[in-house]
């Protein structure tokens, strides 16, 4: 009786693993009643069961959480900056996708679920960039979309932030990557679905996204060899030619991504970012209360500026709120989950099982924190637990020990 529950008990935890990363690229919502759930069973399964083996990712993410905490009481807005730590739960995403302990196989089932759902957004955000607000949104509530010339806009998908989009979708991309590595049989479908969530990218029209693009597939080259240097290179000769001719703003918007006069903005973010932090540099001015100090380091620029609400860089932004602390346990925490999965890529001959799931997915990591120089991922929830999401699997797929132990994992193999 108790194997039978304990089995109905197992495949309910995969199939809310399989179901969060279905909503990761379509409903912030669905997402997160699904991390709540996994969030439970981890409680239980830690306190009850007493099996969770601790990772230094785990001691990162509570130091990080911690501090954060810290820098409230310590703000002048203190009683606001703690009313927004509640938000900081969506990372608690790593601990329970974890804690589920299903097995490789699900964890595919899991990227094939995200792949297709990031696919049919991306058609979606297609279909935004040529028809704009004609494209319904059904049951979320409708946006203003970017229109540059009268013609074009910017794809959101469900979402209500054109770079919420872009930085998720390629996440969701380099996902789609390693399946189409890994499952030869069904390549031609997966290079559909590929394509689908890369002009979903493109039609973002999210610089911070393009760019990690880029650095993400030069990192895959350099991790694969020449001939994925090869193909990265044919690919693009095909594919950016065809895509400024299909949406010629995409070259217009390309071209900014360059010229200093039309990023000033941008730049003086980050300088007045800075100068926050450089103010308030132990415990910052506290999550959550960007806005409250953000016009008082403006007064003295003259230019025009559209944002109150954070840095547009994830480690500006955290060094503003925590200080110079938060800013380096922010990188510990990111060295500490990056940790096991390069160790695993570098380390592994590349023929073995799980290399190339591994690569690309700690690849799509690599791209989130070199997108957060330019935004603010790092306090974008649906990027966010999209990241952990990645995260947990990369480390799943490099991991050659159980998490929990021998029984579990026996039990977990075939499922």
């Amino acid at each position: 009786m108790t194997d039978k529950v304990d089995d109905i008990i197992a495949k309910a935890r995969a199939a809310t693993v399989i179901a969060y990363a279905a909503c990761l690229p379509v409903s912030i919502s669905g997402a997160q009643i699904c991390l709540g759930l996994l969030l439970v069973s981890a409680l239980y399964r830690v306190f009850i069961e007493k099996r969770w083996r601790l990772r230094y990712t785990d001691l990162a993410l509570a130091a990080f959480i911690a501090w954060s905490i810290i820098a409230a009481l310590f703000s002048d807005y203190s009683f606001q900056s703690l009313s927004k730590i509640p938000r900081l739960w969506v990372h608690l995403a790593w601990f329970g996708l974890l804690a589920a302990n299903v097995s490789k196989t699900t964890w595919k089932k899991a990227l094939y679920a995200l792949v297709i759902s990031a696919a049919l957004m991306g058609l979606y955000g297609a279909a935004q960039h040529y028809f704009g607000s004609a494209v319904p949104r059904f049951l979320v509530p409708d946006v203003d979309l970017w229109q540059p010339t009268g013609e074009y806009f910017h794809a959101v998908g469900f979402f209500d932030h054109h770079l919420t989009f872009g930085n998720t979708m390629i996440l969701c991309f380099f996902s789609g990557i390693g399946l189409f590595m890994v499952e030869k049989g069904r390549r031609p479908i997966l290079a559909i679905f590929a394509a689908l969530i890369f002009v979903g990218v493109v039609f973002s029209y999210a610089r911070s996204a393009w760019l990690a693009l880029a650095f993400m597939a030069a990192l895959l080259a350099f991790i694969k060899g020449r001939r994925v240097v090869i193909a990265t290179a044919v690919a693009a000769a095909v594919l950016i030619p065809l895509i400024v001719t299909v949406s010629p703003t995409v070259r217009d918007r390309v071209a900014t991504t360059f010229m200093v006069k039309k990023n000033l903005e941008r730049i003086y973010l980050w300088k007045t970012s800075i100068d926050m932090a450089m103010d308030h540099p132990v415990t910052g001015i506290g999550p959550g209360v960007y806005r409250q100090y953000v016009r008082e380091y403006r007064r003295d620029y003259n230019i025009k500026w559209t944002t109150e609400s954070h840095a547009h860089n994830s480690y500006i932004m955290a060094a503003a709120q925590c200080g110079f602390v938060g800013a380096l346990l922010l990188l510990l925490l990111l060295a500490a989950v990056f940790h096991d999965p390069v160790k695993f890529v570098f380390g592994s001959d590349i023929a073995c099982d799980d290399f190339d799931l591994s690569a690309a997915l700690m690849t799509a990591m690599a791209g989130f924190a070199f997108a957060c120089l330019f935004q603010h991922n790092f306090g974008d929830a649906e990027v966010v637990m999209t990241f952990w999401f990645v995260a947990a699997g990369a480390n799943v797929f490099c991991d050659r020990d159980d998490l929990f132990n021998q029984g579990d994992a026996r039990r977990e193999i075939d499922r």
